[in-house]
């Protein structure tokens, strides 16, 4: 794992608590577990992806006075265009 990595994480909670809160309903806490599995497949579908791009796009903006910021979304923008890995070399039981 890259520093980088839980830089943005730090980041995207940052930016989630900008936003106006909302009733988390049982509805959307289930849709919420579909796109959280969906997101864990080699090649989740479009819709995740561009919903992905979009919160990136977002968060952009958001953080659009700060430098570091800016360089550890682009590291992850980068991440997520790139082609997926076929092979796994880690030792956990999903590969």
């Amino acid at each position: 794992m890259d520093a980088r990595d839980l830089q943005f994480a730090h980041l995207l909670m940052l930016y989630l608590l900008s936003l106006p809160d909302f009733d988390f309903t049982p509805e959307l806490q289930t849709e919420a577990v579909r796109a959280h599995k969906n997101a864990a497949l080699l090649e989740p579908d479009a819709a995740l992806t561009e919903q992905a791009d979009e919160i990136l796009h977002k968060m952009e903006l958001f953080f659009s006075e700060y430098e570091d910021a800016q360089n550890v979304i682009a590291f992850e923008r980068k991440k997520r265009n790139r082609s997926p890995v076929l092979s796994c070399s880690c030792s956990c039981i999903n590969c």
